[in-house]
């Protein structure tokens, strides 16, 4: 990984994003949250190109 993007945080567990989730769609629209499914994916690593130089980030 790119070290200028490098931390010490954590990514939040399932269960703290989904609190935050449904907090965010809340906002947009009041129940939006509640009728989705979720399809939750482990976290990984995936290659992005900027300024034609590859960087490695965690999603």
């Amino acid at each position: 990984m790119d070290q200028r993007f490098a931390s010490n945080q954590q990514l939040p567990s399932e269960k703290r994003t989904e609190e935050l989730v449904k907090v965010f769609l809340n906002k947009i629209q009041s129940g939006l949250f509640d009728p989705l499914e979720n399809h939750w994916i482990r976290p990984h690593d995936e290659v992005i190109t900027v300024n034609n130089e590859a960087l490695t980030v965690t999603g």
